[in-house]
């Protein structure tokens, strides 16, 4: 385990957790002497390695931050639970026995390729390919 603090400019992340296509932060800066908790949401731009944080708000209650904080984390929740019931899409979570089994030193996938969408956490196929 590693003992690197995960930074957002000077704010340290004391608590993140990711829901749907965002994370939701609960962040401290010990030097900053009117907003040392903040919330933001973070999204990682893919492909880049960078993350992006919006909707920051600041106070030194650490209490009225945590109540914030669990607040976006609901409003996440809220927002994949209603995804996820105006989607057509199956909801079943892909497991071990829908794979199939692959010996890498004889397999010839050819141009078979598949993505998998973080942001609503489904696998979307961009080919039709089959074994």
């Amino acid at each position: 385990m590693t003992d690197e603090k995960r930074m957002i400019g000077d704010w340290e992340v004391l608590q993140g957790i990711h829901v749907g296509d965002k994370e939701v932060l609960l962040a401290y800066d010990p030097n900053n002497e009117e907003t040392a908790y903040a919330v933001f949401y973070c999204e990682q731009m893919h492909g880049l390695g960078l993350e992006s944080t919006t909707e920051g708000v600041g106070s030194n209650d650490y209490l009225e931050m945590m109540s914030e904080f669990l607040h976006r984390v609901q409003g996440q929740v809220d927002r994949v639970r209603d995804e996820r019931e105006s989607s057509k899409e199956p909801q079943d979570v892909l497991g071990r026995e829908h794979c199939l089994p692959l010996d890498c030193a004889e397999a010839d996938l050819g141009s078979a390729t598949s993505s998998a969408r973080w942001a609503g956490l489904k696998a979307v196929p961009t080919s039709n390919w089959r074994p």
